[in-house]
């Protein structure tokens, strides 16, 4: 099979959970398929310097110098060009990891992947200009036109029949994995406290990251000496929350955390809280539970079904709630529970879910 794969979203050096869902699985599949071959498509003025150049023998990247505001805009409003088209390389499938761009000929097979349907159930979580963007480049349409739908979860699946009408037949649950990475020792580096909770992801409204700071004060741990830490690249809509952060005592600002940070910092935290809106997978998690730490999610989206029993669940809209989750994960943790989140985060891989693409492909 000749395959083509957009990998756009590794353009930007802050990776966002699409782009770490992107790398992996294009890594482990250019490893599994070596009787395949692969195009990888990327665009921009200038090549950057952070996106993987994969040197393989059955690799072949088609890198264009169309500037990016003018090929969205271009693919949005007319459909073309298509990036087959564009890469000017036959394939038999092109897939893309991004609802978000990009369109096929026709003739070519398209395999789509669609993370979650958060800017149609919450739309009040993203800024005018993305409402107006998610409505141009028309996700619906090729939720119809694509040949085969991958899904991080059984919600986002449900989510694309109820919403878009689309036959379940053809959307494919396959769980994405996460790397297992041994933490290090970033206390030093980023002055951490010797007792923290932690926040790590996107600052943004959908992420609830005020209702986090609302709730570790109410929840008066700052006395007991813990501290709460957020870290995760700046999102859009953050002025509130960077405003009640700094008005609020006990609470951390890290910003932006390289990935290979990020075990460290989940694996020294008393507790890992993660009240988001809505989630089509959660990564961060994911993460946490690998780490064996106490781990505060919310009791929606696909939060219970990626997390199973391992988690302590909360109303997402209850500070009191979330406050009383603090305490109780910190107070009742133990060995055991421990070593049933490791397990439970043992369960995703990215070797299982690349099978599980090819398998789709074939």
């Amino acid at each position: 099979m000749r395959i083509g794969i957009d990998i756009r979203s590794l353009q930007t050096s802050q990776r966002s959970g699409v782009g770490e869902y992107t790398y992996h699985l294009v890594n482990e599949l250019l490893k599994q398929s070596e009787n395949d071959h692969f195009v990888l498509f990327s665009n921009a003025h200038t090549l950057k310097p952070h996106v993987p150049q994969w040197d393989y023998p059955h690799v072949t990247h088609v890198h264009r110098k169309i500037p990016n505001k003018i090929l969205h805009s271009s693919q949005a409003l007319l459909g073309k060009p298509c990036l087959d088209t564009l890469m000017r390389e036959q394939v038999d499938h092109m897939f893309f990891p991004n609802i978000h761009f990009g369109w096929a000929s026709p003739e070519t097979k398209t395999v789509l992947t669609v993370h979650d349907l958060s800017f149609e159930i919450y739309p009040e979580h993203l800024s005018r200009r993305r409402r107006l963007w998610h409505r141009v480049v028309h996700p619906k349409k090729k939720c119809q036109q694509a040949h085969l739908i991958v899904v991080p979860s059984e919600n986002t699946k449900r989510d694309i029949v109820d919403l878009y009408g689309i036959d379940q037949t053809k959307i494919h649950v396959i769980y994405p994995g996460i790397v297992d990475q041994q933490s290090c020792e970033v206390k030093e580096k980023y002055n951490l406290p010797e007792k923290y909770l932690l926040f790590l992801g996107t600052i943004e409204p959908r992420k609830n990251v005020d209702g986090v700071i609302k709730a570790f004060t109410i929840s008066k741990l700052h006395d007991e000496g813990y501290e709460l830490v957020i870290a995760g690249a700046a999102g859009w809509g953050n002025t509130d929350v960077l405003s009640l952060a700094e008005q609020t005592k006990g609470v951390r600002m890290l910003g932006y955390v390289p990935h290979q940070d990020k075990a460290g910092l989940l694996a020294d935290a008393s507790a890992f809280v993660f009240p988001s809106f809505y989630e089509g997978f959660g990564f961060p998690p994911l993460e946490a539970l690998a780490q064996g730490t106490p781990t505060i999610v919310s009791n929606r989206s696909s939060l219970p079904e990626v997390c199973g029993d391992t988690a302590v669940y909360v109303d997402p809209y209850s500070l009191q709630d979330m406050a009383h989750a603090m305490r109780e994960a910190i107070a009742t943790d133990t060995d055991q529970k421990q070593l049933q989140r490791k397990a439970q985060a043992k369960k995703y891989s990215w070797k299982n879910a690349t099978t599980q693409f090819r398998a789709l492909l074939q």
